[in-house]
C-alpha cells in the first residue's frame, strides 16, 4: 500500500486541494464536494460521522434537494428533501456511509458541500462486509487508486466494484488474475462494492504521521 506522509500540527488543519486529497490534524479535516443542479452526485464520508443530514449538509444546498442514504443494515434507502425548513431526517450519516445527492435549484449549478469531522488515524481500521451490495466509502479522507487499498486485495474473486463518474458507472470485477479496471477513489466519493460472501477488512491507514 502506497502511504502519504501527513504531518501533524497542534490544532486541525485541512484544506480539499484541486485533487480533493485533504487530511487533518488530528482532531478535524474538511473535504470538498460539488453537488451539480439536476444531476446525481454519489458521495461518502471519511471522516467520524454521527451527524444526521441537516448537520452534515445543512444550508449548503438549495431547497428541493432530496439526499438518498444507504442504510447498510436494512438495504435500504433513507430518503430526505430540504424544504423551507430545512432537512427533517433524523438518521445518522456515519464514516464510510454513502449517500445520494441530487441538488435542487438551478440545473447545471455548482453546489459546493463542505464535509469535516474528525480523521480516522488507528493503524488499522476493520470493517465487515456483508454477502452481497452496499453503498459505501474509503475509510480515509485520502484519493487513492482502487488496487492501492487493502479491500481490494482482501476482497474474494467474484467482488464487483463500481464507481460512479457522474452519468454512469466505471465497473471492476476481481477475478483470479486481479481487478479488470483500476479506478482512482476520490476523498468523499462513494461506490458500491459487492462481495460473494461476507468480508472482514483490515484497512491499513494510507498515512504517515509525523509529529
Amino acid at each position: 500500500m502506497k502511504k502519504t506522509v501527513i504531518t501533524l500540527a497542534v490544532v486541525a488543519f485541512a484544506a480539499a486541494a484541486v485533487q480533493a486529497t485533504t487530511t487533518s490534524a488530528n482532531i478535524v479535516g474538511y473535504a470538498k464536494v460539488n453537488a451539480i443542479g439536476g444531476q446525481l452526485t454519489l458521495v461518502a464520508l471519511n471522516f467520524s460521522g454521527g451527524s444526521t443530514i441537516s448537520d452534515l449538509i445543512g444550508d449548503q444546498v438549495p431547497q428541493g434537494t432530496v439526499v438518498n442514504l444507504w442504510d447498510k443494515d436494512g438495504n435500504t434507502y433513507v430518503t430526505d428533501t430540504k424544504t423551507r425548513a430545512g432537512f427533517s431526517s433524523t438518521a445518522t450519516v456515519d464514516l464510510g456511509d454513502a449517500l445520494w445527492i441530487s441538488a435542487g435549484g438551478s440545473a447545471g449549478a455548482t453546489n459546493e458541500i463542505i464535509f469535516s469531522g474528525e480523521v480516522l488515524t488507528d493503524a488499522t481500521n476493520t470493517v465487515t462486509y456483508s454477502t452481497g451490495i452496499e453503498a459505501t466509502g474509503y475509510f480515509y479522507p485520502v484519493s487513492t487508486s482502487w488496487t492501492d487499498t487493502d479491500i481490494s486485495v482482501q476482497a474474494p474473486q467474484g467482488s464487483v466494484l463500481n464507481v460512479w463518474n457522474g452519468s454512469s458507472y466505471t465497473t471492476s470485477t476481481k477475478t483470479r488474475g486481479g481487478w479488470s479496471a483500476n479506478p482512482t477513489i476520490g476523498v468523499a466519493e462513494g461506490f458500491w462494492l459487492q462481495v460473494p460472501s461476507e468480508t472482514t477488512v483490515n484497512e491499513e491507514r494510507p498515512f504517515s504521521i509525523l509529529n
